[in-house]
C-alpha cells in the first residue's frame, strides 16, 4: 500500500508539472505575439523570448523531476515499485441481492475501487464476492481456481479477506485485547496443539502496532480503549497478519477520524 501510495503521488506531480510546462510555453509564445504585434514586428524576430520560455520549462521539469526522485525511490529505499501482475481475482456473472452477472478482474498488485451512490448494490456484490452473503449464480475465482463452498470459511480459505464497514457488528471484539485481537490473524502459525505461543504472538502483535502506528496505551489494553481510527488500523492489521491473497474492504474510511488515517 505504501508503493502504491507513493507511485499515485509520483503520478500526480508529474501531471501538474507537465500542466506547468503547457502553461509556461503558452504563455511565452503570447508574450511574444503581444509584443509583436503591439510594435508591428514579426512573430520570427522575437524567438528569443520563445526560447527563453523553452529554457525556463526545461529547467523547471529538471528540478521537478529531481524532487519527484528524492520523495519517491531515492527518498525510501527500501520501497519496490510494483507493477500489475497476473489476475488474481476475478468474477464471472456473479450475481445476487441487488446486483447482477457482474465480471471483475483484479490483477495482482492492483487496487480496484467501486463507486456509485449508496444502495446500488456494491455492499452486497463485496459481501457475495467475499462468501460473507450468498450468492444466486455466478463464480469467484482467485489465482485461476473457483472457490469451492458457500461458507465465509471456504471463500477465506482461498485467500480472501474481508474487512467490513461496520467493524463493532463484524470486525473487533471490543472486550478482548490488542493483542488478542491481532492474534486473531496468524493464531494458526503460532499455536500448537490448542496452545497458543503467547510470546510469539505478543511480538508479532508488536510488530503490526509499529508498521501501522497504532495509538494504545498498550497490547493489553481493551481495543473498545483505542479510538475508531485506531480501531479499524486494528482490524486491518488483523487481516495483514492472515496474509490473504485478495483483501476486499467496505467502506475502510467509515467512522474514522481523521488524525488516525495518516
Amino acid at each position: 500500500w505504501r508503493q502504491n501510495a507513493t507511485a499515485l503521488g509520483l503520478t500526480i506531480g508529474s501531471a501538474l508539472t507537465l500542466l506547468v510546462a503547457i502553461g509556461l510555453l503558452i504563455g511565452a509564445r503570447w508574450l511574444a505575439l503581444r509584443f509583436a504585434g503591439s510594435i508591428g514586428a514579426s512573430e520570427a524576430a522575437y524567438w528569443p523570448l520563445q526560447l527563453l520560455g523553452g529554457l525556463v520549462v526545461l529547467v523547471l521539469l529538471m528540478v521537478a523531476a529531481g524532487v519527484l526522485y528524492w520523495i519517491g525511490p531515492a527518498g525510501h529505499r527500501d520501497w519496490q515499485w510494483i507493477s500489475p501482475g497476473a489476475v488474481l481475482f476475478e468474477t464471472r456473472g456473479l450475481s445476487g441481492r441487488g446486483f447482477d452477472r457482474i465480471d471483475l478482474a483484479a490483477r495482482a498488485g492492483e487496487i480496484v475501487g467501486l463507486a456509485g451512490i449508496e444502495g446500488e448494490g456494491q455492499r452486497e456484490f463485496i459481501r457475495a464476492a467475499a462468501g460473507i452473503d450468498p450468492r444466486s449464480g455466478g463464480a469467484v475465482i482467485v489465482r485461476g481456481k473457483s472457490v469451492s463452498g458457500d461458507s465465509p470459511g471456504a471463500f477465506r480459505k482461498a485467500g480472501i479477506g474481508f474487512v467490513s464497514d461496520d467493524r463493532h457488528k463484524e470486525g473487533v471484539f471490543l472486550n478482548l485485547t490488542v493483542r488478542e485481537n491481532l492474534g486473531l490473524g496468524f493464531l494458526r502459525s503460532i499455536a500448537r496443539f490448542g496452545i497458543v505461543d503467547r510470546v510469539a504472538e505478543a511480538k508479532t502483535s508488536a510488530d503490526i502496532v509499529d508498521a501501522l502506528r497504532i495509538r494504545t496505551p498498550s497490547l493489553e489494553a481493551d481495543l473498545s480503549q483505542l479510538s475508531g481510527g485506531n480501531q479499524q488500523k486494528t482490524l486491518f492489521g488483523r487481516e495483514f497478519a492472515a496474509e490473504p491473497q485478495v483483501l476486499l474492504v467496505d467502506e475502510p474510511t467509515k467512522g474514522v477520524d481523521i488524525g488516525a488515517r495518516s
